[in-house]
């Protein structure tokens, strides 16, 4: 199986959480600091992990692909912008 940090990141972010909420609940019941001041820390580690999850994302940060030439067939080109093309050269070539 080929996980990216990605997939490892979004598959350890619920355990985190739930180590996260356990932490704050014993911080709670031993009285340091109350639960109802503490729980903001679960969207705050939540949100990082998200960002983080996002940034190691194959692609998120590359540089999107340049667009083809002037002319190229699928580029856009302003309606009566490209020059007629050239007349084929005569039947048997030029002479002099």
């Amino acid at each position: 199986m080929n996980a990216t940090k990605a997939d490892v990141l979004r598959a350890v972010r619920g355990p985190i959480l739930l180590m996260l909420l356990g932490a704050l609940i014993v911080v709670d019941h031993a009285g340091a600091m109350r639960f109802s001041q503490s729980w903001p820390l679960l969207v705050i580690v939540y949100g990082f992990l998200k960002l983080l999850e996002r940034t190691m994302r194959p692609g998120v940060l590359q540089y999107p692909a340049a667009p083809p030439p002037y002319g190229a067939p699928g580029a856009y080109n302003a309606p009566g912008a490209n020059p007629p093309a050239a007349p084929p050269p005569p039947p048997g070539g030029i002479r002099t």
